[in-house]
């Protein structure tokens, strides 16, 4: 089925998925009654089915696409100036995407915003719960010359993309990630960082941004190995693709900050492995509902009786 998007919101959610239609129903649920627009691009060979889509929901069929092409197909269709990507088994607080547009119509210069994720097991979807992992400290921080924003933010190395971008900086991101060819996904938001230091600012947003669930057999950062100096060529192909956008100095210091860093890159993974593969009940911090929560919650539920 193909929906037009008939308006042109400043904000449009894009949600790639492949192969997990069991998901798409709950989350066009969950973004049914959201003021964005929300555009879902489906690589699966099968056609998602579904009657009655809202009006600001829309949704391709893209069969055999791979990840940044579904990405750069969307930006090109989008007229959105801002685009969020979300995960088909995550949800996004609209409360906190309503702070990150606010925050980036009133400063220019941020590239990307992002903020804290809880978590769900998809074994127990009754319990959200937060985790330990290394943030940036202080948005002032992130600011300041590119290759101290650079170290600041390996130095405090958190994942971002699920996260809200200007469209300029997602393509940006999208075609140097297609170009590069890794081998090693883990490289992509390497990648994706470096792209949006070198052309603004990083806006963490001290605050919940939104839910994700734990799923170990689905998560890439379970499949792919960590990063290391062992992989020649994508550090190869991560030196060239940033030398396309930055001078050689640059290149040269992300290049040394993410070998540098590569063990606490490495940790944040290793502990996101340790909670795809812990029960629910023995990690992390209850988390206490409210707003948003609270409606993912009963959502969850619903889904979860279906089964």
């Amino acid at each position: 089925m193909h929906i037009t998007i008939r308006t042109n919101s400043l904000l449009t959610i894009i949600i790639p998925t492949h192969n997990r239609h069991h998901y798409l129903e709950r989350v066009v649920k969950y973004y049914s009654n959201f003021e964005f627009n929300i555009y879902i691009i489906d690589s699966s060979h099968d056609e998602f089915i579904m009657d009655n889509w809202p009006s600001h929901i829309d949704y391709k069929h893209l069969p055999g696409s791979v990840f940044h092409d579904k990405i750069l197909f969307g930006c090109d269709d989008i007229d959105s100036d801002l685009i969020a990507l979300c995960a088909d088994d995550d949800f996004l607080f609209a409360n906190a995407l309503r702070k990150a547009v606010k925050q980036m119509e009133r400063n220019v210069n941020i590239s990307v915003s992002f903020g804290e994720f809880i978590f769900f097991d998809s074994e127990n979807s009754s319990r959200f719960y937060s985790v330990n992992l290394p943030k940036p400290s202080s948005i002032s921080l992130l600011k300041g010359g590119k290759t101290s924003r650079l170290k600041h933010f390996m130095d405090n190395y958190s994942q971002i993309l699920w996260s809200l971008y200007r469209k300029d900086i997602l393509i940006n991101s999208f075609e140097a990630i297609k170009s590069s060819k890794f081998s090693n996904d883990n490289f992509i938001e390497s990648i994706i960082s470096c792209v949006a230091i070198s052309k603004g600012e990083l806006n963490f947003m001290a605050e919940q941004f939104g839910v994700r669930e734990i799923n170990p057999n689905e998560h890439w950062g379970t499949r792919h190995s960590v990063i290391s100096s062992k992989d020649e060529l994508d550090i190869l192909s991560f030196k060239n693709e940033i030398t396309k956008f930055e001078n050689i100095e640059f290149a040269e210091s992300a290049l040394d900050t993410l070998l540098k860093n590569k063990s606490l890159i490495n940790r944040v993974i290793d502990k996101l492995k340790h909670i795809f593969n812990s029960p629910s009940t023995s990690i992390g911090k209850n988390v206490e509902d409210k707003g948003d929560s609270v409606l993912i919650k009963k959502l969850l539920k619903e889904f979860d009786d279906r089964l």
